[in-house]
């Protein structure tokens, strides 16, 4: 009730009204002190803009990037597409590198070579560097030095990087901790390479996607240059006030001694330690079907699963044309799928809507329904794969 009434006060104007084209102060200052504490780094409330969720901060970043047809993003594979996606929808081109499967999903510095090479042999001018960490679809989280190499990969270059880090609460493994861009670019004394960093409320423990809400925080950016970007974003006015509350309270959450703390804190680790069971258990449980492979997911919400097919008779992949392989393997793990969600009512995402190693297949699913709900999924989908094999070697 306390936070109620000062939300009030401090934005009196009520939530229909509009705000900053940044959004409030109030709350850029909470996102702020949110970096400061988390990180333990200085963090400047005025290099934040709050944001219709982190979609709507990459595609300004994209935006601001993006001045000739042929600027190129590098972007992982596999990807979620909302970077392909915005990178056709504003004219420039997809630069592809392949994460690494057999290394837990990392970043390989030879892969970027490679891409980035292939990329200026095509006319391409590569001008930054997408990293999602925890990754989607993958599950990965990226470990200090493999950070550490990407930035210095971007300097190299002389890209900007665009860190998407909107599951950075979403991490199961004690093994493994968040390492934000902002924090090892700090530390590395990295003042050249321009950053824009993202979160979301829709996703961690909270899962507010309705709300949109979520900030965009640049760093190394001269100041005329970000003058432009608060421009870009007042076409749109502001971000949705719900959004803005609602990232204010992820940012700003119950503090030890507060009067909600023991609830808040019991939510969060219940839902954190659920997850992070159901994890294991369709890890696991996946891994026992013979013909599919994943690691069990230690970040985010979901699985990247390998899973192999028999090629029907007559049917070479190695004696096929590039372009027809591809269509070839979208055309098996696409038919795959939906098989699978007519016959058994699982839905799952085909491997190529993100991007995979040619010669692959896998598909996405996630760990977000009940335990029981899993296990039962497990089953049905070793049955289904069984069968579905044996047709297809039949």
């Amino acid at each position: 009730m306390a936070r109620a009434r000062q939300i009030i006060e401090k934005n009196p104007n009520g939530m229909g009204a509009y705000t900053l084209s940044t959004g409030m102060p109030f709350v850029r200052k909470a996102v702020a002190d949110f970096i400061q504490h988390r990180d333990g780094i200085p963090a400047d409330m005025n290099r934040i803009i709050l944001t219709d969720g982190a979609s709507k901060g990459v595609q300004a970043a994209l935006t601001m990037l993006t001045n000739k047809p042929n600027d190129g993003y590098m972007i992982p594979i596999p990807q979620y597409p909302l970077y392909s996606a915005t990178i056709e929808l504003y004219g420039a081109k997809q630069v592809d590198y392949l994460l690494d499967e057999g290394n837990g999903w990392q970043l390989g510095e030879s892969e970027l070579n490679v891409s980035f090479e292939a990329a200026r042999v095509k006319g391409i001018n590569p001008v930054a560097l997408v990293v999602i960490n925890p990754g989607n679809p993958t599950g990965a989280v990226l470990s200090h030095e493999n950070i550490e190499m990407i930035v210095r990969f971007a300097r190299k270059h002389k890209l900007s990087i665009i860190a998407d880090e909107v599951y950075q609460e979403n991490i199961y493994s004690k093994e493994l901790k968040f390492h934000s861009f902002a924090k090892v670019m700090h530390e590395m004394g990295e003042t050249d390479v321009t950053l824009f960093s993202f979160h979301s409320v829709s996703k961690g423990f909270l899962g507010e996607c309705g709300h949109r809400g979520g900030y965009l925080e640049v760093r190394n950016m001269p100041d005329d240059v970000f003058a432009e970007l608060v421009k870009l974003q007042s076409i749109a006015l502001c971000a949705n006030v719900d959004g803005q509350i609602v990232t204010y309270i992820m940012t700003a959450p119950p503090a030890e001694g507060e009067a909600s703390y023991p609830l808040y804190k019991a939510e969060r680790d219940g839902i954190l330690n659920d997850l992070r069971e159901k994890a294991e258990i369709l890890g696991n449980g996946l891994n026992d079907i013979p013909g599919m492979e994943t690691r069990i997911p230690r970040g985010a919400m979901y699985a990247f699963v390998k899973f192999d097919l028999p090629h029907p008779a007559g049917a070479n992949p190695e004696t096929m044309q590039p372009a027809q392989r591809l269509l070839y393997e979208t055309q098996r793990d696409t038919e795959y799928c939906l098989r699978l969600l007519e016959e058994t009512g699982i839905c799952v995402v085909p491997g190529s809507g993100f991007g995979q190693a040619p010669g692959t297949l896998h598909f996405r699913t996630t760990f977000l329904p009940p335990k029981d709900d899993i296990k039962a999924l497990v089953a049905s989908m070793k049955k289904f794969h069984t069968a579905y094999t044996a047709k297809l070697k039949g």
